[in-house]
């Protein structure tokens, strides 16, 4: 049963149940349930319109959350002027992940590069940043072939 008087709706009119739906997800596409209860927290209790569709199953959609929060925390970093070596190590994994999962370029490895130049020579030793050159150069190796 749907709460009517919680429900956000300016296209769509009121929905008085609902009912678990077979869904396609338009990323991976794979199928997925968007499940009635599931429903009634979106436009309950997150207070989506009616009219929002769920088009993406929950670990893509969990997956582009992780994805913003990144590019979020990335943009911050890249205003501060005189960021530690803890914010420049975590810039450069940020800016890895981001490569990675194909949000950015393997253009922003010279990015990654300059970051990790910037960390004194006696905390190049430290179990991070021996991690973060391994990644680097696993995708430098991936982008020349």
């Amino acid at each position: 049963m749907a709460d009517i008087l919680k429900q956000s709706f300016c296209c769509a009119g009121a929905c008085t149940h609902y009912f678990d739906e077979k869904r396609k997800c338009r990323t991976c596409g794979k199928k997925f349930i968007f499940f009635a209860e599931e429903q009634k927290y979106w436009y309950e209790d997150l207070g989506f319109d009616l009219s929002a569709d769920c088009v993406d199953c929950c670990a893509c959609r969990k997956s582009e959350q992780r994805r913003r929060a990144l590019l979020r925390r990335y943009e911050e970093l890249f205003h501060v002027s005189d960021r530690s070596v803890e914010e420049n190590l975590e810039m450069a994994r940020f800016t890895l992940d981001l490569i990675e999962e194909g949000t950015v370029t393997t253009k922003r490895l010279e990015t990654v590069r300059m970051l990790l130049n910037r960390v004194p020579p006696e905390q190049r030793e430290s179990a991070e940043y021996l991690e973060l050159r391994e990644r680097t150069k696993k995708l430098e190796v991936r982008s020349e072939g």
